[in-house]
């Protein structure tokens, strides 16, 4: 029954009749696999009622083994619901099939264009395949449920460890919050309890009801499917305690019928030539292998080596301070990756010369986002999209800008500082950023930060003669491994400093990080969006809290936020977000602010309040005056023209007229030494 999703798929590339041939695939898929299971088929025109299992209608071109007249499941003379009387290998099919039609509708609820009557067709089509798929979770669980009791029967003989694989296959396949229940891991766990000691597994219920033809499934179909229960996509980038719990469980069973794989193998002479394979331990065919085996095998070697790695990955991570959540929030049916949205969602633009945030949305997360949407298990980044040299003045934002790369990914971020190289003192820096390195290469789907390690990539002295000397020493194993590092693009890696000219000009090249970032503080456009965005969570946290009428406040509106993005100028985000949130402490001022913004502008008590909240202006100003205009005259790329220079040095020079003249004249002066050209209205 897996091969009608297939119908699914090449009935929507028919550009000439995109909504005929859908709506047939969906025909095909969904209404079929209702009626093999004994559902009776959806009538047009009406919504679909619920199905009572044990009230439902049994088809009359069911299976045989299905029928009521065939059927051993009758106790009594009462004949159990079709559902209950399916075998559990085929009802794992026909999950299959569903799952990959709902999967394939909810892909493209967004790419499709459907009329009002196709589309409302196509909505009764897929509400009847979530009421299939609805009954279907409660039977698997039933089914686990009950094997998970006779287990504990002594000599119970329809405890069936191969039935509660395919049983928990199924409960996850269509509902991913099994996959985190106490009850898949003690099934799990009695899954791993009952495989014998040469990793295969005892013989389980036949899957084929006709006499003669009974089919036995083999121990690697029981071991793919469990290693298939155990591991998601997710477990490989941000799983969560409860999905490593299972992981780690299973892992004993993975690693024993690995290792029998290993010594079963064999080869056979073909008339295209020696081939190799395996052959299935409830053989028909002794000495030969069987492609469906084979198959299988190396689907259950590819998963297995995802559990190793993700494993190993989570002790790496634990090691560095990662926290694992406990369970993964219920998320919407709707849900969909979309790290491009969360990421422009997240992150303003703090300025429109250098553009940090499209920097780092085109060069790293929109080629990662492409991947995932393709499904893959392991996402590498692209060649030129692996790391960047980020810089900026204190307390701008730039460990924000890192932590929202990783959390639009939905991938951990690990932050290393000087500690972690110098713990066992400076002579150990080299062997301790050795042991470091080794385990980033193995932290694939993650965000890596290097927060103000300048230390380890400091420029090098051309009068130092002595090539084992400090900084020589130290920054010139450092980039060896940088480059190493970038190369295996295991993981995205992020080095951050406040002193962009101190940088060794060979780490600042290609082949360590792709590009320089500058994160500077928000502009007045930037600030205004920032201020907005805060004060419209702070009414919409009164409105949860007491209803619109109870809100004190109504949501921004261009004047209060232009008057506070003018009283904020040279602050950073942290500290716009104090200014909004004692604002509406002061419900006076905050009613004030509203109502008459300009006049308000002028009031002691606002300006007391903006000196209180914002405070590191003046050190800003200090940094654009000092290292700031070296960083800028030392940039290199794209992003960093002549000409965007001068835009940028001259907004620092309009800021600092306004709050520092002295640092105002610093900046000028020292652009000038650089020979960065100013705008005319700053040059004098």
């Amino acid at each position: 029954m897996a091969f009608l999703a297939e119908h699914v798929e090449r009935s929507g590339g028919n550009s000439k009749e995109p909504r005929v041939k859908l709506t047939r695939g969906f025909e095909l898929a969904i209404v079929r696999v209702g009626r093999i299971l004994g559902y009776p088929r959806p009538v047009y025109g009406k919504d679909i009622p619920t199905i009572d299992l044990d009230r439902s209608a049994i088809h009359p071109k069911m299976p045989p083994h299905v029928r009521p007249e065939t059927n051993k499941d009758v106790v009594g003379g009462m004949v159990q619901a079709p559902l209950e009387a399916i075998p559990t290998y085929l009802l794992l099919n026909a999950a299959f099939a569903l799952e990959s039609v709902l999967k394939y509708a909810k892909n493209n609820d967004t790419r499709v264009a459907f009329s009002r009557a196709v589309g409302a067709f196509r909505a009764r089509r897929i509400g009847y395949a979530k009421l299939i798929a609805r009954d279907l979770v409660h039977c698997f669980r039933r089914r686990v449920e009950r094997f998970m009791a006779a287990r504990d029967i002594a000599d119970d003989v329809t405890f069936d460890p191969i039935g509660l694989v395919l049983a928990m296959r199924g409960a996850i396949l269509l509902d991913t919050g099994f996959r985190e229940s106490p009850l898949c891991r003690a099934a799990v766990e009695t899954l791993v309890a009952s495989q014998l000691k040469d990793g295969c597994w005892p013989d389980g219920a036949s899957t084929n009801a006709e006499a003669g033809k009974a089919t036995q499934q083999p121990s690697v179909e029981v071991a793919f499917h469990l290693v298939a229960s155990i591991y998601s996509r997710k477990s490989g980038s941000n799983p969560t305690e409860a999905e490593l719990a299972l992981m780690n469980a299973a892992l004993p069973a993975i690693q024993r019928h690995a290792r029998y794989l290993e010594l079963t193998m064999i080869e056979h002479a073909a008339r295209v030539g020696t081939v190799s394979g395996w052959p299935s331990d409830r053989a028909r065919s002794l000495g030969n292998p069987e492609t469906w085996i084979t198959a299988l095998a190396i689907r259950f070697l590819h998963f297995s080596a995802l559990v190793v790695d993700a494993v190993e990955r989570a002790k790496i991570l634990r090691k560095y301070g990662h926290v694992f959540v406990r369970r993964r929030p219920v998320e919407p049916a709707s849900a969909t990756i979309d790290p491009e949205t969360t990421f422009k969602n997240t992150v303003i633009e703090p300025e429109p010369h250098t553009t940090p945030r499209e920097t780092v949305l085109s060069m790293i997360i929109k080629s990662i986002a492409g991947k995932m949407r393709e499904g893959r298990y392991v996402t590498r980044p692209n060649t030129t999209g692996v790391s960047f040299l980020l810089f900026g003045p204190p307390r701008s934002g730039k460990t924000y800008l890192v932590e929202m790369l990783a959390k639009s990914l939905d991938w951990p971020l690990v932050k290393f500082d000087p500690g972690h190289f110098i713990q066992q003192g400076g002579e150990s820096i080299g062997a301790m950023a050795a042991r470091v390195f080794e385990d980033i290469e193995r932290l694939h789907n993650s965000v890596v930060l290097f927060d103000e390690c300048d230390e380890l990539i400091l420029q090098r002295s051309p009068t130092e003669s002595d090539a084992k000397s400090g900084p020589i020493f130290v920054t010139g194993s450092m980039l060896t491994r940088l480059a190493r590092l970038h190369d295996a693009r295991a993981c995205v890696f992020v080095f951050a400093t406040n002193y962009y000219h101190l940088v060794d000009r060979a780490a600042r090249g290609a082949g360590r990080f792709d590009a320089v970032v500058l994160f500077d503080r928000p502009d007045a456009d930037a600030r205004k969006t920032h201020l907005m965005n805060e004060w419209n969570k702070r009414v919409q946290k009164q409105v949860a809290m007491l209803g619109r009428a109870g809100a004190s406040i109504a949501d921004a509106n261009s004047e209060p936020m232009k008057v506070l993005s003018e009283l904020s100028d040279g602050a950073s985000f942290l500290e716009m977000s104090d200014l909004v949130r004692e604002l509406f402490k002061n419900q006076t001022l905050l009613s004030r602010v509203a109502s008459d913004p300009k006049e308000t502008q002028k009031s002691d008590e606002l300006k007391e309040l903006v000196q209180k909240t914002i405070r590191s202006r003046l050190e800003y100003l200090t940094w654009c005056a000092g290292d700031g205009i070296v960083d800028i005259a030392a940039a290199e790329g794209p992003k960093f023209s002549p000409q965007t220079k001068g835009k940028l040095v001259s907004d620092w020079i309009r800021t600092a007229k306004r709050h520092s003249p002295e640092n105002a004249d610093k900046i000028r002066n020292l652009a000038k030494k650089h020979g960065i050209t100013l705008d005319s209205d700053v040059n004098a």
